[in-house]
């Protein structure tokens, strides 16, 4: 396969990879009729998952684009990281404080949509995600960010190898 032909292919699947994630992000009841799920009903709560979901292929496709800016690709690659630890006590929030009660009245009369809170959630993951590219941006312009050392095996990590293996070492 030729070079060119390669990079065509790839921007294609990182280009649907990142308009997946978009999607995912401000229209989740779009992907939940696209990708059928018996196990996965069109429901508020469902609709949020996605929505989390969409927030972290967002932030990959950050990380994989923001390779040649340095301090912002370390932030936003921590932010990635952080993420999965970060969206599952925001989805408990969610659940704890607005989900339930739309759901208790989805259960009572019948219809699981309500644009306007579907706006608010929207809302919410998208200031998330700007926010947190505005914080990563701005702190790498300031020069706060993880420094990423190059190992004497040339491969890059944040430091800890490097340390693993100067102090290991003969």
């Amino acid at each position: 396969m030729s070079d060119t032909v390669f990079v065509v292919l790839f921007l294609l699947v990182f280009l649907s990879f990142g308009a997946f994630g978009l999607v995912a992000l401000a229209w989740p009841s779009l992907v939940l009729r696209m990708f059928p799920n018996p196990f996965m009903p069109n429901t508020p709560w469902n609709r949020v998952w996605v929505r989390g979901i969409g927030l972290i292929l967002c932030l990959f496709v950050l990380t994989a684009l923001s390779g040649g800016f340095e301090g912002f690709h370390e932030n936003i690659l921590l932010a990635l990281g952080v993420s999965f630890f970060a969206l599952p006590v925001l989805m408990w929030l969610l659940w704890r404080f607005s989900v339930r009660s739309l759901m208790r009245q989805c259960y009572t009369n019948g219809t699981y949509e309500d644009p306007s809170w579907e706006r608010r959630m929207t809302l919410l993951f998208c200031s998330i995600l700007v926010f947190t590219v505005a914080v990563a941006w701005l702190l790498a312009a300031r020069g706060y960010f993880i420094p990423i050392k190059k190992t004497p095996s040339g491969n890059r990590s944040f430091g800890l190898t490097w340390a693993f293996t100067t102090a290991n070492s003969p």
